[in-house]
C-alpha cells in the first residue's frame, strides 16, 4: 500500500525485500534490494543485504562482484566477514593482513596520545610534516616536495616503513605493499577507520581497478 502511494519509498522497499527474505523467496529479496541500490547507489545498507542473498544462494560470481561494488561505498567490517567467511567455507582463503594499530589515526586535528611504540611515534610525527598542506580530511591539496602520495595517511605510513630500522616483524606486510605500489590499498582497506574516510573516498574515485587488483592479487591467498 506505502509502495502504491509512493512508489519510490526506499524504507518499505527494503522492508519488502526482509519480508520476501523471511518468506525464503530470496529472488524477490534480491529484486527489491537491487531497487533499493538503484535509487541510493552511495549507501551500504542496501548493498549488505544483496551481498546476503547472493552469498545465501551461492551465487559467487554476483556476490564478488557486488562485494567489490560495496567495497568502493564503505570498507565495511561486517561485510568483509561475511563476504571472507563465505570464501572460507569454499575452500578459498583470504588475508586481510589486518594488524593492531599502535597509534590513533592521524587526522589534521592531531591524535589524543603519543604512540609508545617507536615506528607509531614516526608515524605520528609525519603528521606535523604535511598537515599544512592538507584539507581537513586529510587530502594534500598543496604542493609538497616531500609527498608521493596526496594523502595525509599514506604519507605518514611511507615515513614510518622508511624511517623505521629495523622494520618491525608486523609492518612487513605493508613494506611488501609499498614496494608494489599498493600500500594505499593497504592502509585505505585492510586497516580502515572511519576517520579515513574522507581520503577513501575520494581515494575511490580513480582507483576502482586498483581496489579490485589488491584484493585479487594480494588478500586472495592462490
Amino acid at each position: 500500500n506505502a509502495l502504491t502511494l509512493k512508489p519510490n519509498y526506499y524504507n518499505a522497499i527494503i522492508y519488502l525485500g526482509d519480508t520476501y527474505w523471511y518468506l525464503d523467496k530470496i529472488d524477490s529479496a534480491i529484486f527489491y534490494f537491487r531497487k533499493g541500490i538503484e535509487m541510493y547507489p552511495n549507501i551500504l545498507e542496501p548493498r549488505i543485504y544483496l551481498l546476503d542473498a547472493l552469498l545465501i544462494t551461492k551465487r559467487s560470481d554476483d556476490a564478488t562482484k557486488e562485494f567489490m561494488e560495496a567495497l568502493y561505498v564503505y570498507p565495511d567490517e561486517t561485510m568483509f566477514s561475511k563476504y571472507f567467511d563465505y570464501n572460507e567455507r569454499q575452500g578459498v582463503k583470504i588475508n586481510r593482513h589486518w594488524i593492531k594499530r599502535e597509534s590513533d589515526v592521524n587526522t589534521v586535528s592531531g591524535t589524543s596520545k603519543k604512540a609508545g611504540n617507536k615506528a607509531w611515534l614516526i608515524y605520528q610525527d609525519a603528521r606535523d610534516q604535511i598537515k599544512t598542506s592538507c584539507d581537513a580530511d586529510g587530502k594534500i591539496i598543496q604542493g609538497n616536495n616531500a609527498a608521493s602520495s596526496k594523502y595525509m595517511e599514506v604519507y605518514c605510513w611511507e615515513r614510518m616503513l622508511l624511517d623505521s630500522a629495523p622494520l618491525p616483524e608486523e609492518l612487513k606486510f605493508a613494506q611488501k605493499m609499498y614496494e608494489a605500489g599498493y600500500l594505499d590499498c593497504y592502509v585505505f582497506i585492510s586497516l580502515f577507520q572511519f576517520d579515513l574516510y574522507g581520503q577513501y573516498s575520494d581515494f575511490v574515485k580513480n582507483n576502482k581497478d586498483k581496489i579490485k587488483t589488491y584484493v585479487n592479487t594480494y588478500l586472495i591467498e592462490k
